[in-house]
């Protein structure tokens, strides 16, 4: 549709997540996570542009970047953008990068999604000035309650959209044919609760036995959670299903009981990565509602950058993405790492991952120091020369020959340090600042050795202001250089 107007609804989803005004009491995602809904920063006006269109989505770069140039024109101040280029192109050739670098110039925020590929080294919006967002869980569990006739109850997981109660039919189990992953195992079973076995693809399963008129399932899999559930289905951790199917298998007459809409909160450990954002060098990580879903992530970042850009008008977009980025949290609410639900066995997340943390709004208001780039648009000039870029591509990137090239440079001044290749480097040092906005330098020198296997190492740079009011946390990894 040629219109203004919003066909699949996806930016209207963005732009409210940014702004949304209080909606009290009673607000809930069909009976799940019943409370107030607002958006990171209500006060704050939007300005929404159409640049995606249902018939050359993607096909016409120069749409994006007069959006993105209106927008300057208009005078924002952050640019929330969930989308990305899907191909691995040079930044020359990343309509993204050519627009947030005009955003840059005028100190304007570009907050955009990192993507989700989930996987390492597929990253949307790998760009210099850019803050791109990963994305998170919570610390809710929406969940359904399975009670069993003996009187002990499981809980799992479910999004079943309706405050359907399944309530004392018989709990079935046939080792036979518990896959339950075709029509014809599904005909053939008997009416009641059907206990599925974690034979397949926990998607498949949950498709098929939607197709079928069974009255309730309980999924036995230990995948990541789904963004919905459209059976009466739940599902349950492999550890509590032996006393499931014990239950079911020695009792005549096995009964259970499912109840949905239940809201668990303080679930641990949270954060944690969700398993389909991008992974690469330093992203932001961002915890969020409901689904795992980057393109939300980015909104929650952007809302509020927004809130800090009103607290401190004066702040340039650098020290704004700074602030959220050495105030972030690298640690869940068990006071361990971030785990990333990518991996197996919920491993402790790499910064690849986590890139400098969970933000902390409350901390980013007041962060001790950050780390500018000024003159800002000439230092990331400075970067472009760096990377042997021709003229002609810096040019396209830039629009404008007011730039040079005299002093190429990779240190640019930013809140996180990668060092292309396998240090332990502990050293203290002092910054004496006299006054507010002051600006001090200082030397980062990592030594290393090679390593044949490619291993890549982690540590963190964190200055500590001497009464313990501030710390200033910046992630460091030193890595061998890998082609993608």
């Amino acid at each position: 549709m040629d219109s203004t107007r919003d066909t699949n609804g996806h930016g209207t989803h963005a732009s409210s997540t940014v702004n949304w005004n209080y909606v009290k009491n009673g607000v809930s995602f069909f009976g799940y996570a019943t409370g107030t809904i607002r958006g990171m920063a209500p006060c704050a006006k939007v300005a929404m542009y159409k640049v995606l269109w249902d018939k050359r989505r993607y096909s016409l770069s120069s749409d994006v970047l007069a959006g993105l140039d209106e927008a300057m024109t208009d005078g924002v101040d952050v640019v929330s953008i969930s989308m990305g280029v899907d191909d691995q192109v040079p930044l020359y050739e990343d309509l993204i990068a050519i627009a947030s670098f005009a955003a840059m110039e005028k100190s304007v925020l570009v907050s955009s999604s990192a993507g989700n590929q989930g996987n390492l080294g597929i990253l949307h919006n790998g760009i210099p000035c850019v803050l791109a967002v990963a994305a998170g869980t919570v610390d809710h569990s929406f969940a359904g309650i399975v009670s069993l006739g003996n009187g002990k109850s499981i809980t799992g997981w479910t999004l079943f959209r309706a405050s359907a109660l399944v309530q004392d039919f018989p709990l079935i189990y046939n080792k036979s044919s518990s896959a339950y992953n075709s029509s014809q195992l599904l005909s053939e079973a008997s009416d009641g609760i059907i206990i599925c076995d974690n034979t397949s693809s926990l998607f498949a399963q949950i498709w098929i036995v939607t197709l079928s008129r069974v009255r309730g399932e309980i999924f036995i899999s230990d995948e990541p959670e789904l963004g919905s559930m459209p059976c009466p289905g739940v599902v349950i951790s492999s550890g509590d299903a032996p006393a499931l199917i014990e239950y079911a298998t020695s009792s005549k007459n096995a009964t259970a009981t499912i109840k949905f809409q239940q809201t668990i909160l303080g679930t641990k450990p949270a954060p944690a990565i969700a398993y389909d954002t991008s992974r690469v060098q330093m992203l932001l990580q961002l915890q969020f509602a409901i689904a795992s879903e980057i393109s939300i992530a980015c909104t929650h970042a952007s809302g509020v950058a927004a809130l800090l850009k009103g607290a401190h008008p004066e702040w340039t977009a650098a020290a704004i993405r700074s602030a959220l980025m050495t105030t972030a949290n690298p640690l869940d609410n068990t006071m361990k790492p971030i785990r990333d639900k990518g991996e197996e066995n919920l491993s402790f997340a790499s910064p690849f991952a986590t890139g400098a943390g969970q933000i902390d709004p409350n901390q980013a208001l007041d962060p001790g120091l950050v780390y500018d780039a000024a003159p800002a648009p000439q230092d990331y000039v400075y970067l472009l020369c760096a990377m042997n870029f021709s003229q002609k591509q810096i040019l396209t990137i830039t629009r404008s020959n007011s730039y040079s090239c005299s002093n190429p440079s990779s240190d640019l001044n930013y809140p996180s340090f990668i060092a292309l290749y396998n240090p332990n480097v502990t050293k203290t040092t002092t910054l004496v600042f006299g006054n507010t906005y002051e600006k001090q330098s200082f030397t980062v020198t990592i030594s290393y050795s090679s390593n044949k296997k490619g291993k890549v190492s982690f540590g963190e740079l964190v200055w500590v202001e001497e009464n313990g009011k501030h710390k200033v946390r910046s992630p460091v990894m030193v890595s061998p250089v890998v082609s993608f």
